[in-house]
């Protein structure tokens, strides 16, 4: 109903409709892929480190014990949950995130370190989509802009504002190198190679 409500034509010139979902959906992709079989579906990701300094930053309503049940998160309830650790907490999140992408063949893999580019030549190409310069210059200028402040232009950070990150990441970073290699894969057929 919300689809229909916010996807629907308003000059009636459109033909493509994108939803970009919160990160925590992917627990929950079997329900949207059975609502929508056929539509292409993206996962967005990136390494933990950058994951977790950014949420050092500022921390999203998912990275905070509390604010979500753990269930939306793809958390077991009934599970011990340290939440005064604040960086074990998103560990655990982004653990099940990365899970869930990993389970599903049917998602197509996009990493960080793709973008701009990406988007308007090996996701448009996909698509079968082409942008007027208008439409690339607003994309181009929308991206130059922080994600969480659009108000500020985007740096990317190298370093940590807390220090570093806990050291037992290990099946973190190990769920991160297999995207890695099942997008690399899946560039055979969706997009050309890095």
């Amino acid at each position: 109903m919300i689809m229909h409500a916010f996807g629907q034509k308003r000059s009636g010139k459109e033909c493509h409709l994108f939803v970009k979902l919160d990160c925590w959906h992917i627990c929950h992709f079997q329900f949207i892929r059975s609502l929508f079989p056929k539509t292409p579906c993206f996962f967005l990701y990136r390494t933990p480190f950058e994951v977790l300094s950014s949420h050092r930053r500022i921390r999203g309503a998912h990275m905070v014990p509390g604010i979500l049940a753990p269930e939306i998160v793809g958390l077991n309830p009934s599970e011990q949950l340290n939440f005064a650790d604040l960086d074990r907490y998103g560990i655990n999140v982004l653990t099940s995130y990365f899970k869930s992408a990993l389970s599903h063949n049917d998602l197509i893999l996009m990493n960080y370190n793709q973008l701009p580019n990406v988007i308007w030549e090996e996701f448009a190409n996909f698509l079968s989509i082409s942008f007027t310069k208008e439409e690339m210059e607003r994309m181009k200028s929308r991206l130059s802009r922080h994600s969480k402040r659009s108000y500020e232009r985007f740096v990317e950070k190298t370093t940590d504002p807390d220090g570093e990150l806990p050291a037992d990441m290990q099946v973190l970073n190990t769920l991160y190198n297999r995207l890695e290699h099942k997008r690399l894969n899946q560039n055979k057929h969706f997009f050309a190679q890095d």
